[in-house]
């Protein structure tokens, strides 16, 4: 076997009988017995990945014992999709900037203290205005120019209540992003329980649905879309 370096990983190119084995235990035993080093004799071990080759297809990604994430299974032989829950960063600037902007121009806001400061890294907002009644209408601002980029009322968490700090009122806001594990455990078993012929795996922040067929999948996102977990969900990576 080559390990052959083309983009982050190196290749590891699996032989046509074991795609064709279709036993995803002993593909698993296959690769954790030969991705051991690399062209330069580096252990594989040690790297963050692999990258597995089928027929000259990148089909997917092979984590190695002692490495964190995950490992190479059947899943990426059959059609799949993601299930993630992510707030782009540019799009949440360009509302504050824009709530900002259209706050300062309005009459009723006039000579008023108001400050609105996005913590990118922690993807919080930091609130502040005269009074509660105005930090409220900020709020309801923001929320419908976010919306407007496309992102939903869902990913701001509106859970901290304003209170007053001296001459002003303050909040801070959390915007969800991410799929925490206890919201991805839901979703497996919203799934499960679904009875659907799928499979569902818990995947860092994200979760696999796996199917045989591509319709199964389809009922899987219908599934999701209609079941209310108070959070925007977003449907990624479709493997036919």
């Amino acid at each position: 076997m080559r390990g052959i370096y083309k983009g982050r990983h190196p290749q590891v190119h699996l032989p046509l009988w074991k795609a064709h084995e279709g036993d995803a235990p002993e593909i698993d035993r296959w690769l954790k017995g030969r991705t051991k080093q690399d062209k330069d004799g580096r252990e594989l071990r040690q790297r963050s990945a692999v990258s597995i080759y089928f027929s000259g297809k990148e089909i997917g990604i092979f984590r190695p014992p002692g490495c964190p994430g995950l490992y190479f299974s059947l899943s990426l032989f059959m059609p799949s999709f993601d299930i993630v829950s992510k707030v782009d960063a540019q799009l949440l600037d360009n509302a504050v900037n824009v709530t900002r902007k259209e706050i300062m121009n309005r009459f009723d806001f006039k000579d008023s203290h108001v400050v609105i400061d996005l913590n990118k890294k922690d993807y919080k907002l930091n609130i502040e205005a005269s009074d509660d009644m105005k930090i409220r209408q900020l709020i309801d601002v923001l929320i419908n120019r976010s919306n407007k980029q496309g992102i939903s009322p869902e990913a701001f968490d509106l859970s901290k209540e304003p209170y007053p700090s001296g001459k002003v009122v303050k909040t801070e806001v959390s915007v969800r992003n991410g799929l925490k594990q206890e919201d991805a455990k839901k979703l497996v078993k919203l799934i499960k329980d679904s009875g659907l012929k799928v499979q569902a795996q818990i995947m860092d922040d994200l979760v696999r649905v796996t199917a045989k067929k591509i319709d199964d999948l389809q009922e899987v996102i219908q599934l999701c879309k209609t079941a209310e977990f108070g959070l925007p969900l977003q449907y990624e990576n479709m493997r036919s």
